[in-house]
């Protein structure tokens, strides 16, 4: 047997046995208890506590093999771990999770929230974006009280929709000219849907209604990955 035909018999055992797992795998999920399911979302959540600073402010990435933290920062992940303790709070009701989305809240409008007439966005490093504000949005609809938040979620709002062009795209950047992001559109949807569940104004799904016919068009143009999670989520 040449070499070639030994890689090759070698990537296909490889190949059966991840084929094999994947399908114990598949066939095992339905043996896991509601009670497992819940205690490794709260071993998640309490990771994520652990990546919260004192201040609210939230660590990025940990090396565990250095021990030591990453020095970079995402504005648009930081803001998404936030709505995350919200998510985990809205399940459990476990007041530390809704403690950590309060401080992680302030520490964002502190640190970056800023104002501008009618309207508000985050900006980190002299770059503002569409998804950042919709996800401190979706943060604090899921608070214990929501309407604490009103004025803020109300300018941020604004602004989402202040960066929606007559076709229907958005303006994913502010202040600074860059090309749109995939992501941030759907993430920005998301948030809007989400507000119109939370106070029915019939605004929100008139701006998806909008958005729709433009990125279905676009998808099937320029297939991508960025753009399935967060816009089938916002219309599903």
């Amino acid at each position: 047997m040449n070499k070639k035909a030994i890689i090759l018999l070698i990537l296909a055992i490889i190949i059966l046995f991840l084929l094999l797992k994947l399908d114990l795998s598949i066939n095992n999920i339905e043996n896991i208890e509601k009670e497992e399911l819940e205690s490794r979302l709260r071993l998640a959540g309490d990771w994520l506590l652990n990546m919260q600073k004192n201040n609210g402010d939230m660590e990025y990435e940990y090396f565990p093999l250095k021990n030591e933290y990453s020095k970079e920062r995402n504005i648009i992940r930081h803001t998404a771990s936030i709505w995350g303790f919200g998510l985990l709070y809205q399940y459990t009701k476990d007041k530390k999770y809704s403690n950590a989305l309060e401080k992680g809240i302030n520490f964002i409008l502190n640190s970056y929230y800023i104002e501008e007439d009618d309207f508000a966005y985050i900006k980190f490093n002299d770059e503002t974006n569409i998804g950042s504000a919709g996800f401190l949005i979706l943060a604090m609809l899921n608070s214990e009280n929501p309407d604490k938040y009103k004025n803020e979620i109300e300018k941020l709002k604004n602004f989402i929709i202040k960066q929606q062009r007559s076709d229907g795209s958005f303006e994913t950047y502010y202040l600074k000219e860059k090309n749109d992001s995939n992501y941030f559109p759907g993430e920005a949807l998301l948030a809007l849907i989400n507000l119109y569940e939370y106070d029915k104004n019939e605004e929100y799904l008139e701006i998806l209604d909008k958005a729709l016919p433009y990125y279905k068009n676009y998808f099937i143009e320029n297939p991508n990955v960025e753009m399935i999670t967060w816009h089938s989520q916002a219309y599903s």
